[in-house]
């Protein structure tokens, strides 16, 4: 499987093959926010142990970028500082 392409995109956003990179797609639904924080505490303790790159994948443009954009913007934590989206 050539993964040149996904890589150079990748590469595009800034995340390197110089540590791991975590994909993460998160959904919103409905008025259920309960899981950001928690999300957000795991993913910024994966972070904190493994220096990953943490990578939202929206699987469906609209809701997904619009949910995780805003999910990046009220979060105060390393996925909130880095912009955390493709």
């Amino acid at each position: 499987m050539d993964t040149t392409a996904g890589l150079d995109i990748l590469a595009s956003y800034g995340v390197l093959q110089d540590r791991p990179i975590v994909g993460v797609s998160v959904r919103t639904w409905k008025d259920c926010t309960e899981y950001q924080i928690i999300l957000a505490e795991a993913l910024d303790q994966i972070h904190r142990e493994t220096e990953a790159h943490i990578v939202f994948i929206p699987m469906q443009h609209r809701e997904d970028t619009d949910g995780v954009r805003g999910y990046c913007q009220t979060n105060d934590s390393y996925i909130h500082s880095s912009g955390g989206f493709l």
